[in-house]
């Protein structure tokens, strides 16, 4: 009952935050008497209030799967999100915040987060949909224009999926929103989406398990061509402001499908490397220090 209520009053003054005051969303609770998906999802609502995070379990019995968690929440984001269904009386089970990467990491584009919560007292699960695009621009009723697509990535689990726009007939405006299905989530639990409108021959940074927003942990983002070669080279500075033991990167790397797999030019910096999606590729990468650390992707 004391999470519901947290939960419930964190949720509803979501759009007050750097207004009256700075959000409060009680303490984070990670301990393992709270189910995993259940601390994820409190995880997300203290996240999302871009407020005050205050932890009181004891760091020393806190296993290491359950402090990534807290870490990941570091550095707070810089704005509360949203209510997307406004006027439901219900607790909000819809929350989006659109976020825009740092000066040097420009190339990034801005990009969503979206958290579908299942709140209920009961135990099943529940099938919920995505509604794509998050927030709808005025006037996107578009006759004409190419099906836009978009790289879904879920954070919690490193879950990719990459959804079109639903076919419509030759001329015809699209003008409901694109579901996707996100199928049994379970009671008390969530699904934090990040969302990035593709962009085709474009590399771009679809995830990490580094930071909640998948982006502000990015501080330097450049790709150019090699006049030597002709290949794309991209320059990436990943700084969470923390040491990292080790992290895992998603990438869209248009042109690297099949035949020719990505390279990194510091291979010591390569644990891993797997492509998820066709040209999405994740990557496995060793200790980041404070500092952080460089990557050239060729």
């Amino acid at each position: 009952p004391a999470a519901r209520n947290m939960v419930c009053s964190t949720l509803a003054r979501l759009p007050m935050h750097g207004r009256l005051w700075v959000n409060d969303p009680d303490c984070l609770i990670l301990r393992d008497e709270v189910p995993l998906g259940e601390a994820q999802a409190l995880a997300t609502v203290a996240a999302l209030t871009a407020g005050s995070l205050i932890f009181s379990d004891s760091l020393a019995r806190i296993p290491a799967e359950r402090l990534a968690i807290l870490k990941a929440l570091l550095p707070p984001l810089p704005h509360a999100a949203q209510h997307v269904d406004l006027l439901s009386p219900e607790i909000p089970a819809r929350v989006v915040t659109s976020l825009s990467p740092s000066a040097g990491a420009a190339g990034l584009g801005d990009w969503q987060l979206c958290a579908l919560f299942h709140w209920t007292d009961g135990s099943a699960n529940l099938d919920l949909e995505l509604a794509l695009p998050l927030l709808p621009a005025s006037g996107d009723g578009r006759l004409g224009v190419k099906k836009k697509q978009w790289h879904v990535f879920e954070f919690w689990s490193g879950a990719y999926v990459r959804h079109e726009e639903s076919n419509e007939a030759p001329g015809q405006p699209l003008l409901q929103p694109t579901p996707l299905a996100v199928e049994k989530v379970p009671a008390r639990c969530c699904r934090l989406f990040v969302v990035r409108e593709l962009r085709p021959d474009v590399a771009q940074f679809v995830g990490s398990d580094v930071h909640v927003s998948c982006g502000l942990e990015v501080e330097l983002w450049q790709e150019h061509e090699e006049a030597s070669s002709g290949h794309r080279r991209l320059e990436l500075l990943l700084r969470p402001g923390r040491a990292v033991p080790s992290a895992r990167v998603w990438l869209y790397l248009p042109r690297t499908a099949g035949h020719r797999s990505p390279t990194l030019l510091d291979p010591a910096m390569l644990v891993e490397l797997e492509e998820v999606h066709p040209e999405v590729w994740r990557m496995m990468l060793p200790a980041i220090p404070v500092e952080g650390h460089r990557l050239c992707v060729e």
